[in-house]
């Protein structure tokens, strides 16, 4: 199914700035010295701040060690292939 870009615009935003806030409300107590406070998750419990500022920061490092793994696939595969091949197809999957 195929999103139009209204669509795709409105999702994030319904998504992504909860997300944003909230990451913004974390670093915010962080910075002030308050990284030991706890917030009460849906189910009651006390979670420290500490807690969604590692996830955050491991899947930020996960994220661009992927993105450096897939960039150094395309290009070990464009020096085994030649670039107009690979070009093509990076095309054609767009």
């Amino acid at each position: 199914m195929r999103y139009s870009l209204a669509q795709r615009v409105l999702i994030t935003a319904v998504v992504g700035l909860p997300v944003a806030a909230f990451g913004l409300s974390v670093y915010r107590h962080i910075r002030d010295g308050d990284g030991a406070d706890t917030y009460r998750n849906v189910y009651g419990w006390n979670i420290p701040l500490t807690v969604p500022a590692t996830l955050a920061g491991a899947l930020a490092v996960v994220a661009f060690a992927a993105l450096l793994i897939r960039w150094w696939q395309l290009w070990r595969r464009s020096r085994l292939e030649g670039m107009s091949q690979v070009a093509k197809e990076l095309r054609r999957n767009d």
